[in-house]
């Protein structure tokens, strides 16, 4: 079973979550973002020795956020997939209400509507 890490790199926080090949959390953690990758990395590698996880348990990591740009193809190890903030906002608003066509708003240090519309999304 290859492990997921899921990466938000918002102005204000960053936030990490490991997840199972079925969605279950494995560890998360949140720090104040100081927009750095060498944090990142440092919060990774902590979260993932105290889960007692390698990085070779781990698939791949998605990173988004405003952010995301500080982060190279590849962190801890492990291969990096990069995804726009609204993007990964709309698809995961969709998985969740298993719904195709909603407006999902996201209230954190900044506010954003996203229409999501199949597989397109328009903030």
């Amino acid at each position: 079973m290859k492990l997921r890490i899921g990466i938000d790199m918002g102005g204000s926080g960053v936030k990490i979550i490991i997840l199972s090949d079925k969605l279950e959390t494995i560890a998360k953690t949140k720090y104040p973002s100081d927009g750095s990758a060498t944090t990142l990395e440092n919060e990774l590698c902590k979260l993932m020795k105290n889960a007692g996880i390698s990085s070779d348990d781990i698939a791949y990591a998605c990173v988004t956020g405003a952010g995301a740009a500080v982060v190279n193809d590849s962190i801890a190890g492990i291969s990096v997939k990069k995804f726009g903030e609204f993007e990964s906002f709309g698809r995961g608003s969709r998985y969740l209400s298993n719904l195709d066509n909603i407006l999902a708003v996201s209230m954190g240090t900044g506010t954003a509507f996203v229409r999501c519309d199949g597989s397109r999304y328009t903030h």
